[in-house]
Parts: structure tokens; sequence; C-alpha cells
């Protein structure tokens, strides 16, 4: 080889290592822009995967690391979508640390991470961040459909609402607000303490812990007034009646701007019935009914939501009441509209086709005009409010009511997501909380592709036959040319 040829051949080393010492520095260079002037866009049809302008502004008020443990099978129909929803978070909050564990293959970590934060189930997201933490139980993540399950068919997978779930708890995680509910007892109430499928409301005292509330017991006999630090009275499904000088002692709780949470069986006197009619709500003996959204006969399937902050987050989804009671604004209330009066608001109602059964001992049940019986859409639920305002430096703490015809719906057999989103959405109405999301839940849609006999016929000779021939071909095409 000649001195020429090996200079030319050293110059083309030379060339090729400064051209690949200058693809490298680009490829540097191009990351560099991209992590600081990234773009991201969502050509999804309906924009599935954008979030909403509160969850933005949670994720930009994140401050501090915030670690989310997955305990989830990446079988789980949830797991795709709750995949795709953590990715859109990192994206706008590098602070927060995903780490997914499957209970069922990585069963040291899951026992691990149940043991440090008191979780007895997978099927969950934990977020924590210091001290605190948030669990996002499974049913905060998804709406399922239950209309199948009369007919012996499972729950479906209808909507997809861990944006909600899960930016709620990040913002709660951010706040060290907790307010004490006081629970009455003494008068054959549902006992927080109790883990019996029918009766007990330990689950739903578990939310409640887990949302920052404070429970504590209250009984009448020790306290001769509503204390102060309660933020709400929840008044769970007396069975007995109460004496006149507790309804006086809950009476001036109200009067004083106090909060209160009634729920309450039906063909039960409790004695609250006169209380209730001063604030503009009527409770009568029955029992609303409704075959045609009737569930094994008792429960009954309830999507007739008002527009109201309670009911915010369960609109256009159905919710399970058991053999409930009417409750609805006194002929006075609906009559009058004043400002210094009680503004009633019915929360939800059965059908059009439902009645409020005035003797539900008779057999069968039938809506009779002649009796005293009332025609759907009967109300179940009902919101007060009154007060509030005030001058330009004073704000007055207005009165607040929810009464909702049913105290099974949340124990702990039959709650449902549907069901805790509605006692929960009154417990933040009445806390005075907003609420953290304002994304509808997202509906899943199930694309299929449906062929035809001839399509598919063509399908299958393409992929068996097609594919193989088009290599061949190409195979021979190449070896021809070489030839040539």
């Amino acid at each position: 080889m000649t001195a020429d040829a090996r200079q030319r051949r050293r110059g083309m080393r030379i060339d090729r290592a400064l051209a690949l010492c200058a693809a490298a520095l680009l490829v540097v260079f191009v990351n560099l822009l991209a992590e600081r002037f990234f773009l991201r866009a969502d050509v999804s049809r309906g924009r599935y995967y954008e979030l909403g302008e509160r969850t933005r502004e949670t994720l930009h008020a994140v401050t501090g690391r915030v670690d989310a443990a997955v305990l989830f099978s990446r079988d789980h129909p949830i797991s795709e979508h709750l995949g795709n929803l953590l990715r859109e978070y990192r994206a706008l909050a590098p602070e927060l640390r995903v780490e997914w564990v499957d209970p069922e293959r990585d069963i040291s970590r899951a026992e691990e991470i149940a043991e440090k934060y008191g979780i007895d189930r997978s099927g969950v997201v934990v977020l924590s961040s210091g001290e605190r933490h948030r669990v996002v139980d499974r049913e905060d993540l998804a709406v399922y459909d239950y209309s199948g399950v009369r007919r012996g068919g499972e729950p479906q997978l209808k909507a997809f609402t861990g944006e909600r779930a899960v930016t709620s708890a990040l913002a709660h995680l951010q706040t060290t607000e907790k307010p004490v509910v006081c629970v009455l007892q003494g008068h054959g109430e549902r006992d927080f303490r109790d883990f019996d499928r029918r009766s007990g409301y330990s689950t739903v005292a578990r939310i409640m812990r887990r949302d920052n509330m404070k429970l504590r017991p209250l009984t009448f006999g020790r306290e001769n007034r509503v204390p102060e630090e309660c933020a709400v009275l929840l008044v769970p499904g007396p069975t007995r009646r109460l004496s006149d000088a507790e309804i006086e002692r809950i009476s001036d709780y109200l009067e004083d701007g106090g909060r209160m949470f009634l729920l309450l069986d039906a063909l039960v006197e409790t004695g609250l019935a006169p209380l209730m009619e001063r604030w503009g709500i009527e409770l009568r003996h029955d029992v609303v009914m409704d075959p045609s959204r009737s569930l094994e006969g008792r429960g009954i399937l309830l999507s007739n939501y008002a527009d109201h902050p309670v009911t915010a987050a369960r609109r256009g989804y159905s919710a399970l009441f058991f053999r409930p009671r009417s409750v609805r604004p006194t002929l006075v209330a609906r009559m009058l509209d004043s400002p210094d009066r009680p503004r009633v608001t019915p929360l939800f109602t059965c059908s059009k086709n439902g009645w409020a059964e005035a003797q539900p001992e008779s057999s069968p049940a039938s809506y009779d005009p002649d009796t005293p019986d009332l025609k759907g859409p009967v109300p179940v639920a009902a919101a007060v409010e009154k007060g509030g305002g005030g001058g330009l430096d004073v704000q007055i703490r207005p009165t607040r009511i929810v009464v909702y015809g049913d105290a099974d719906f949340i124990s702990n057999a039959a709650i449902t997501g549907g069901d805790r989103d509605l006692f929960m959405g009154a417990m933040h109405w009445l806390l005075d909380r907003e609420t953290p999301v304002d994304v509808p839940p997202r509906a899943l849609r199930r694309v299929r592709l449906s062929m035809g006999g001839h399509a598919r016929q063509v399908w299958f000779w393409g992929a068996v036959a097609g594919g193989p021939a088009l290599a061949a071909l190409l195979g021979l095409a190449v070896a021809w040319r070489r030839r040539v």
C-alpha cells in the first residue's frame, strides 16, 4: 500500500470519528432541549388521556417527593388505564415516584407495604409523602354497572375515575387538617367499630379516617350539648326514639351554625320528624318502591341526581339504596323562597315509575292514588342550607343538613363505589371541602374490528401465503441482481 493510500485511509478514519462525535453531540443537545422544552399532545379520540385543569394545578403545587405504590396485578382490567394515567402525572410532576408491585408475583414487597400502611387487601394505590399517606381503593378508580347482577351476571367496568381519585388523594396529602366528626350513640345507631357484614360500619369508618377525619362517639348521657369541636354531627340509623331533651340539644347546635348528617331507615320512629319539619324536610312513614329499578326485590338503583355539590361525583351513574324512605321538602319550603328560610334541595329520586308506599305491609304493593301514596319521582335524600354570607368583613357560617332515607347502603356488605361517593360527597359538602377534581368519569370504549367471511379469508391467506411469497420474491430479486 502506497503512502498516499495510507494517508487517505487515515483521513477517512478521522472523518468518520469526527462525524460520530458530531452525531453524539447532536443527540445530547437534542435530548437536553427535549428535557427543557418538551411537548406532549393527546391525539386520542375524545382526548381520553388529557388531564383536567384542577389536576394540573394540583400536580404543579406538589412540593417534595411523593411515592406512589401501586398494588395491582398487571392483568387487572384497571391496570392499563391506571398506568397511562400515572405516566401523565409523572410528566407534569417529576417528584412523583411510581412503584408497581404485583401482589401475585412480588409477595414479600406487597406484604411489606401492607404492613407499613395497615392495608388488608390488594388493589389499592398508596400515596405517601413524609409521615403522611393516603390510600386509594380499587372501587375509587372505576364505576361499575350493576344492572346485570339481578340476572346472575357480574358487575361490569363502566368508566374510569382514577384521575378524580388520585388527584383528590394528592390534594389531601398536602394538608394536615383533621376535622372531628361526632357520631351519635345510645339509640341503636350503627357502630363504626362493628365489623359485622350486614350492620357494621367499619369499612366506611376506614374510608373517613383515610380522608383525614377523626371519629368521636357522642352520647348525650355524658354530654349536655354537642361539643364545639364537632365539625359534623353524624346520626347513623337510630332504631330508637331520641328524647325531647336530646332533640333540643341538636336543635341548639343547628341554630348555632352546626352541620348534621342524618341516615334514617324507613318505618323507624326517631322523634326527629318535627325538628326536620322546622328545617323544611318532611319525613313520612313510608317505603319508596321502584320495580323498574329494583335489584333482587329490595334494593333500588338511583341515578336521578340533582345539580348539587353532594352529587357532583356521581351524576350519571347509579347508587344502590335498600327500601329507602321518602325525604322531600315540606310544602312551605317548596312554596316560599326567602333568604331567612332554609333552602332545601332534593338530591336524588326514584324513577317516574316508582312511588312512596304509605302501607308497606300490604301485599302485593302497588301505587294507589286513593291513599297517601306518592307518585314518582319521589326524593329519598335532601340537603338543607340556611344562612351564610355576611358583611364585607364578616362571613357567617351557614347551617347545613343532609338527610338520606337509608342507613343500610354503606354497611360493610352493601357499600359500593357509588354509595361511597354519595356518602363522602355529603361529608365533603358539610365540611366545606371543595371537590378536588371536576373531571367526569371517563367512559370505557371497546373498539372491535368486525369482518365478514370474505374479508377474513383475504386476511388469512394474505398472512399465511402472501407474506412468505413476498419475502421469497424479494430474495429472488436480490439474487438475480447480484448474478447480473
